[in-house]
């Protein structure tokens, strides 16, 4: 049986409701890449997060946290949003989100009205899986009748905003070894995107090559 838990340390950040208050006030750096808006974030408890921006939709590709080590040691960055980079910085190891290339690992992507799920490797028919949300856990339950397969789902937008995720906003489908579950996204939290990426245009960037952008 499959079962796998991301390290939820770098996320403890996210119980915070007043979403849009927390980012004004966090220290921020950005910069403008190959069509990106690339944004740091350096919170008051040592937390750190990095977004990436498409500019032509203003869709985020990727969100990463690192929190701050109580024993002065290096934290490795958490994936939330977006595929691992296969890089030296940020190995699939230091993301923790893919064990093998043969098990089952989950990736994450935000679309204009919909927040998606990607758990690779499932080779199993659409009838097998069960996707069903959790009121008590506010989180969203994957399993597969075969008992196969277990995993448990956050969702750190929703609870950002207060809101517990609706079993009535769930659909999933399955495809090349793939099962793709798709949370429609409730009007608050597509209100607070569109606040955050106001703000977000608003801060002084610079590009690439050229000296960094002045912290909020």
């Amino acid at each position: 049986m499959f079962s796998f838990h991301r390290n939820a340390g770098c996320l403890k950040i996210m119980s915070v409701s007043n979403w849009v208050k927390l980012i004004e006030e966090a220290e921020k750096t950005c910069l403008i890449e190959y069509g990106m808006r690339k944004v740091h974030y350096k919170f008051s408890k040592g937390e750190e997060m990095v977004e990436e921006y498409n500019m032509e939709t203003d869709i985020i590709n990727r969100r990463m946290w690192k929190n701050s080590s109580k024993f002065g040691g290096d934290c490795h960055w958490e994936m939330e949003i977006g595929e691992p980079a296969k890089t030296k910085e940020l190995s699939l190891d230091d993301v923790g989100i893919k064990e093998s290339g043969s098990n089952p690992y989950v990736t994450r992507r935000s679309t204009r009205n919909a927040l998606e799920w990607r758990i690779r490797n499932l080779p199993y028919p659409l009838s097998t899986y069960s996707v069903a949300v959790s009121p008590d856990d506010k989180c969203i339950y994957v399993r597969t009748t075969n008992k196969k397969f277990f995993k448990k789902l956050t969702v750190p937008e929703l609870e950002r905003i207060g809101i517990p995720p609706d079993q009535n906003n769930i659909e999933f489908t399955h495809k090349f070894n793939t099962l793709i579950i798709t949370y429609q996204k409730p009007p608050q939290l597509i209100t607070l995107e569109k606040e955050t990426m106001e703000m977000l245009k608003k801060l002084p960037s610079s590009e690439k090559g050229k000296l960094p952008c002045n912290p909020s």
